[in-house]
């Protein structure tokens, strides 16, 4: 099996959603975060509320879909630990809340669940070649024009860093889903103020838009890390199970 069909961003044993649950369950993501984000404050019993209904949501989305529970959960683990790295430890980013509220994680799920769920759309890999090329020469004009007018030097460098991760990944069609989903998330939340990303980076002093016009390279190395530890964890069951 090569590198490429290690890394696979679904089980391949499992069909990927039809095309009518998927449409569905792509309007709901665009009617359920907004609400969501509207209804965000600093009330226990709502982040409760939130938190418990975004994973509803995940379970939702994520129930026959190709994205297999053990997939899924090592993406979990990674966004929330990324979330406390780079929130509560490093500063890059706070919430208006001033910790991580308990619907991020989940929602890091379903944007991931759907951008696997993406990359396996018949159209998508039809036309693989020219969605990927477009998707990359628009984000190098907003990259450019996030670093002339916003000043955004640290969005830039994720940038550059992410079109060269999307060249070389075998799994360029789910990073270019999530480049797409991930940059629209983020101009909403911070429109309207659930996170603000620092000006300057902490400790390096680079400045940064809000939000960084790279900011899809935390999104696809997240993708891309719970694929390859996946990959790796599904290598030592299979050589367990052949040693037993």
């Amino acid at each position: 099996m090569s590198a490429a069909e290690e890394l696979l961003p679904s089980d391949p044993s499992r069909p990927p959603l039809s095309s009518r649950r998927f449409a569905f369950w792509g309007i709901a993501l665009c009617l359920y975060t907004p609400l969501l984000l509207v209804l965000d404050r600093r009330d226990l019993l709502v982040q409760l509320a939130l938190g418990a209904s975004t994973a509803a949501f995940l379970l939702g989305v994520a129930y026959r879909s190709s994205v297999g529970g053990k997939q899924l959960g090592v993406a979990l683990a990674i966004a929330t630990a990324g979330e406390i790295f780079f929130s509560l430890i490093w500063g890059c980013y706070d919430y208006r809340l001033g910790t991580v509220p308990p619907y991020v994680p989940f929602g890091h799920g379903v944007f991931y669940v759907l951008a696997c769920e993406t990359a396996r759309r018949k159209w998508f890999e039809r036309h693989e070649k020219p969605i990927v090329r477009a998707i990359l020469l628009c984000g190098w004009i907003y990259a450019l024009f996030s670093l002339a007018w916003f000043r955004d030097a640290w969005g830039f460098l994720w940038w550059c860093l992410l079109a060269w991760f999307v060249a070389v990944a075998p799994t360029r069609r789910v990073l270019c889903a999530c480049i797409v989903y991930t940059i629209a998330l983020e101009w909403l939340g911070t429109s309207l103020g659930n996170w603000r990303w620092a000006e300057r980076v902490p400790y390096l002093g680079i400045p940064s838009g809000n939000p960084p016009c790279g900011v899809g390279l935390g999104y696809a190395v997240l993708d891309f890390t719970t694929l390859l530890f996946t990959a790796v964890l599904t290598q030592r069951q299979a050589i367990s199970v052949s040693r037993s």
